[in-house]
């Protein structure tokens, strides 16, 4: 008897399985309809997204910030108790440095100063006519949010025209797409960037990395130039022989440090692959957004067609 109920199951599975088949072939043409919607609305999907490229870059360490320098400001420190550092063991801070600064406000502070930079990056906001920036209408998305938040009784910002704080708040955007890897102390270091605009990345990474290293070799000449007339000052005072020694050996090193940094020659990283942009976009994938919204046609259309025969039959029992 067991055997037998269980045929009976296995035969009400397999009829209704023939049923839900037979269901889709009788609606092949609604499913097919569907499914044309679908591919239909993935060629306007696909028409008004943007175009997106990965534009990339990689930066490795100078050399004078990869080599162990002799360490003689110990007997100085000892001496007259100052710390003035060392190039060896500060060459890895350098380039750390140097690539946290890609997002800083002062990497921004120069780059809103160059208006016709600022132009190309906030194109969409430039009128060319009246030689001056045009408020922009917040998209839907912002006026959804504006909404929210005047309903939580949150400020809501206008309109702010292209200045220091936008350009380092798109930096900030910027970076949290971007890949660093790599060991930053001897490694090549790689940096990504997704964008619709890939000449002007190009550009920007070019810029961003002369401004970064520009400002730590100015840095590093103004710390040395300290440093040189401070010990100077030291070694005209003292008639200990071997503070003056001291003295002399760290004056040798910071004239050491200012001679690299005057240097016309990259300071603190080199880049090491110039910025360049793919070949092609990188999305949307044409391919994949076309079969992800057939899929999603032909798996609708089932799904309204037993949805639609089981309303129906529920209509007709009911009459």
């Amino acid at each position: 008897m067991e055997i037998i109920e269980e045929n009976k199951k296995s035969f009400v599975r397999e009829i209704d399985v023939f049923d839900l088949l037979k269901q889709l072939w009788n609606s092949k043409l609604y499913i097919l309809f569907i499914i044309i919607i679908f591919f239909l609305w993935s060629l306007f999907y696909l028409k008004d997204q943007p175009q997106i490229y990965s534009v990339d870059a990689s930066v490795i360490p100078t050399k004078n910030n990869l080599s162990s320098a002799p360490n003689n400001s110990g007997s100085l420190n000892s001496l007259i108790n100052l710390s003035l550092g060392n190039k060896g063991s500060e060459g890895a801070n350098e380039f750390n440095l140097y690539l946290s600064s890609f997002k800083s406000r002062v990497v921004a502070s120069v780059i809103a100063e160059d208006k016709d930079l600022m132009k190309r990056i906030f194109s969409n906001e430039w009128d060319q006519e009246k030689n001056s920036w045009m408020e922009v209408k917040p998209s839907r998305v912002q006026s959804f949010k504006n909404i929210i938040r005047q309903f939580l009784n949150f400020p809501i910002f206008g309109y702010q025209e292209p200045n220091i704080d936008r350009v380092e708040l798109l930096l900030q955007k910027i970076l949290i797409y971007s890949e660093i890897s790599g060991n930053s102390n001897n490694a090549i270091n790689y940096i990504s960037v997704k964008t619709s605009r890939p000449q002007l990345w190009i550009d920007l990474i070019e810029k961003i990395h002369n401004i970064t290293d520009n400002f730590l070799r100015d840095r590093e000449l103004e710390r040395t130039s300290e440093y040189i007339n401070f010990l100077n000052a030291k070694i005209n005072l003292t008639n200990n022989l071997a503070q003056k020694e001291a003295l002399i050996r760290g004056l040798a090193e910071q004239l050491k440090n200012k001679m690299i940094a005057s240097a016309d020659i990259p300071y603190a990283a080199e880049i090491y692959t110039s910025p360049y942009s793919s070949s092609r976009p990188i999305y949307p994938k044409m391919t994949n957004t076309i079969l992800m919204f057939l899929i999603s046609g032909f798996i609708l259309g089932c799904f309204g067609t037993f949805i639609g025969n089981f309303v129906y039959k529920r209509i007709k029992s009911i009459k």
